[in-house]
Parts: C-alpha cells; sequence; structure tokens
C-alpha cells in the first residue's frame, strides 16, 4: 500500500508511458483499520488539511470533482464494495475511473 501511494507521485509519467495507472482496492475483514491505514498514508499528499474518504454512495458530480482536482493526489472511496451494490452504480463508477 506504502508503494502505491508513493508512485502516486509519479502518476502522469505512467499515463504517458502506459496509458495505465493501476487502481488499489484493499480487501479485508471489518475493524482491520483499512480505512485508517489509508487516510494516515495519504497525509503525504495534504498540508495542513485531513483527507476525506468519500463513500461510493456520493454523486457522480462529487466523484467527478475529487478525480480532477489533482493528478497526483489519489481519491478513497470507503466502503468501496462493487458485488453489494446496483449494477448502473458500479458502471457509473467504473466509467468515472
Amino acid at each position: 500500500m506504502l508503494g502505491w501511494y508513493t508512485s502516486c507521485f509519479w502518476k502522469q509519467p505512467f499515463q504517458k508511458f502506459y496509458g495505465k495507472f493501476p487502481l488499489l482496492h484493499i480487501n479485508g475483514p471489518a475493524g482491520l483499520g483499512k480505512t485508517e491505514m489509508q487516510t494516515n498514508i495519504s497525509a503525504l499528499f495534504f498540508f495542513n488539511n485531513e483527507s476525506r474518504p468519500l463513500s461510493p454512495g456520493s454523486t457522480n458530480f462529487a466523484l467527478a470533482q475529487h478525480l480532477q482536482a489533482s493528478s497526483s493526489i489519489p481519491l478513497i472511496l470507503d466502503e468501496y464494495k462493487p458485488h453489494a451494490m446496483q449494477q448502473a452504480r458500479h458502471d457509473s463508477i467504473k466509467a468515472l475511473f
């Protein structure tokens, strides 16, 4: 996870040369601190601010705004469970990615 967050600083060259950048999807049982760990590591990208994870239930506008805010700051979707969402919602999130 630390390696993926560190590589976010070089996201633009990756996208230029390879045309893609990997997504990080962390799985595991509840209560292991997945969200807390991501929030703490994402502090690398913020100065005097906190990162705020979004939920998959956020509007497409909110997700698009966070995606367009920076080319290197990662977007954190908390509780992203594609198997538990409606197919149309999952498709719209995938289209944004």
